[in-house]
């Protein structure tokens, strides 16, 4: 009988501060942890049957005193913190130095590498909420049809854009162009396109991301499972990020809530794949 694994990632999700928080944040972290307080309490009685409430105090999730999972809190021995940093080590890639972080915007070099591949200028460049980049230069953006261009805390470049400036396929060549210049120094983990929508007055958050992440350089470990023979495929948002790109049959979707409906057909063994 062929073995079959599931593994499921929920980015963000954290169960706690590593010793190198401060690298990174002025206050440690635990995202699971604070939500629970928040909201007086999680319900999880199937997780809390595994062991979640072993790994760390949980509200609402009590210690499980004969959990049927083995369980535990594994520390990153990659160098950074964000999201393509853990899936490139979940596949194999340890980095040695974290993706480039711009607190105070991008260089003026690359933006003058932007401006020109976009052909027009550009706005924002800061680290800013989408929320709030949206209200402060979402009018000149309709304008000018400046594309607005911001980054964060993460190692991330974000291009937001109205649908009728540019529409969404335009919006994603502008990001392959960032992340075709997005290398060396300025080699962020992730080129995000946020299309917006909604009239001049009233513009709406994007209903949906898509990203470009920076592709690993040296090999993952997902070549070695099709080598063996296994079928390995990758479900819902993970899909996005490069080194799962060599797993074959992703199912894709492109908004959480529904992604969540899909697990069962994607690990549904289909008639011409048995060996799943």
């Amino acid at each position: 009988m062929k073995k079959r694994v599931f593994m499921i990632v929920l980015d963000s999700v954290g169960v706690g501060a590593l010793p190198d928080w401060r690298d990174y944040d002025t206050e440690p972290g635990n995202t699971l942890g604070n939500t629970a307080e928040a909201v007086g309490g999680l319900a999880m009685p199937h997780c809390q049957k595994l062991g979640l409430g072993n790994i760390l105090p949980l509200k609402g999730v009590a210690p499980a005193e004969n959990p049927l999972a083995a369980y535990g809190k594994a520390p990153l021995t990659t160098c950074g913190k964000d999201t393509t940093a853990g899936h490139w080590e979940m596949m194999g890639i340890v980095l040695e130095q974290s993706f480039p972080v711009f607190p105070e915007g991008f260089p003026a070099a690359f933006v003058a590498e932007l401006e020109a591949a976009f052909g027009h200028g550009i706005l924002c460049n800061l680290p800013y909420s989408g929320t709030a980049a949206i209200e402060d230069f979402g009018e000149e953006h309709m304008a000018t049809k400046k594309p607005i261009v911001y980054t964060s805390a993460d190692s991330v470049l974000q291009i937001a854009c109205h649908e009728d400036v540019y529409p969404i396929e335009e919006l994603y060549d502008l990001c392959k162009k960032a992340r075709e210049l997005a290398k060396g120094p300025y080699g962020v983990g992730r080129v995000i396109a946020r299309p917006l929508w909604g009239n001049r007055t009233a513009l709406n958050e994007p209903k949906i991301a898509r990203t470009f992440p920076f592709c690993p350089l040296v090999p993952t470990i997902s070549p070695h499972w099709k080598k063996r023979g296994s079928k390995p495929l990758v479900w819902a948002r993970s899909a996005i990020f490069s080194p799962w790109k060599a797993l074959v049959r992703p199912c894709r979707s492109r908004a959480t809530p529904s992604a969540w409906k899909k697990p069962s057909a994607c690990w549904t063994p289909r008639k011409k794949a048995s060996s799943l």
